[in-house]
């Protein structure tokens, strides 16, 4: 029989970890658009709420709501934008603060999923300022200039394709 060596699980770095909140933050934002672009195209129809009154669809500011939340999640995603991160999340807890005051006993029922929500992109712009800080420090890094002189002497050469 065989001895199974075990290995260590590599500790996370703070870059992945700073990834990792941004992943969720765009997550949670995408998933946050589509609950918004489900509930807009539920209450067109005119289904009834808990109250027993028909919430009518509000239309174009759905599509709009829908449209701020993808762009900032891309550009969580994409740019790791600080800006963004900050935006969205107080953009949905505003938001959802609003449905809590028009719909109480909606709010109520939403309230878990909004906390965790909220957390989430909160998270997300800790992670996106993480992140741009560990990238400076990276390039301020001797190490890191010294690599970069090396890369482009290797492309003036032809050596290293881009």
């Amino acid at each position: 029989m065989s001895k199974k060596s075990k290995q260590r699980p590599q500790p996370i770095t703070p870059m992945q970890k700073a990834r990792k909140r941004i992943a969720k933050a765009y997550v949670f934002g995408l998933f946050s658009a589509a609950i918004t672009l489900t509930l807009a195209f539920v209450s067109m129809t005119g289904i009834m709420t808990l109250e027993g009154t028909i919430y009518e669809g509000i239309g174009i500011y759905s599509i709009i709501d829908i449209i701020i939340m993808l762009l900032l999640s891309i550009l969580i995603a994409a740019k790791k934008s600080r800006v963004s991160a900050i935006i969205l999340f107080l953009y949905y807890v505003i938001s959802e603060l609003y449905v809590i005051l028009e719909e109480p006993i909606l709010g109520l029922i939403a309230s878990v999923f909004v906390i965790i929500v909220s957390y989430s992109l909160f998270m997300g712009i800790i992670g996106t300022f993480s992140y741009h800080r560990i990238k400076k420090q990276e390039q301020d890094s001797p190490a890191f200039k010294e690599n970069e002189t090396e890369i482009i002497e290797e492309r003036r050469e032809g050596n290293l394709r881009v």
